[in-house]
């Protein structure tokens, strides 16, 4: 969906119609298809009115039933308009190259100066969404986190949620078998 606020998907230049998505929705669940589902945040001229649309959003795609909800922050794709628009605005201060792979590492405060929020308030924002999706999500079905259990003991990834915890439970026994004394991998020498 990326948004569902008119003002910045006009904004985007995008020419979606958020309910015409949560139909599609709404058709592919019905279709018993996995859904997951990402949302961007941070985009120059957002408001508070914007981010409780997209809390409002939210709640309702819990509700429906799609797997995964996704809520990342803006970063203008290099070569896209925004990119173009910011960087000759003074607003990023990477060359070309240096910005894309910046873009593998980003981390909010990255930009600042293409954000209308704080660090502070995005974090919070961002955290806001995934506890509120996962924990209504859970709520309302909860043979899921049953599902999510059993797919993490097996190593399946049917979600992005699964993937995201097979890869994390995979690196964390991959530092508690490594034998003391050996540094964990990238971690600096003294």
């Amino acid at each position: 969906l990326e948004s569902v606020s008119p003002s910045v998907i006009t904004r985007m230049r995008k020419k979606v119609v958020p309910e015409r998505l949560i139909n599609s929705v709404r058709e592919a669940l019905r279709l018993r298809m996995h859904l997951d589902v990402f949302f961007i945040v941070g985009y120059p001229g957002e408001t508070a009115w914007d981010h409780l649309a997209y809390l409002r959003s939210i709640v309702r795609l819990a509700v429906m039933g799609v797997d995964t909800v996704s809520v990342m922050q803006f970063n203008p794709y290099p070569g896209s308009a925004d990119y173009f628009a910011f960087q000759k605005d003074g607003k990023i201060d990477f060359q070309a190259d240096d910005y894309v792979y910046s873009s593998l590492f980003r981390t909010l405060g990255q930009n600042p100066s293409t954000r209308s929020f704080s660090d502070r308030y995005l974090n919070a924002f961002l955290l806001l969404c995934q506890v509120s999706f996962l924990g209504l999500q859970f709520l309302v079905r909860p043979w899921r986190l049953l599902r999510v259990g059993w797919n993490l003991l097996r190593s399946r990834e049917e979600t992005v949620l699964d993937q995201f915890l097979v890869v994390k439970m995979r690196q964390w026994f991959r530092l508690w078998r490594r034998p003391r004394g050996t540094p964990a991998l990238g971690a600096g020498t003294a």
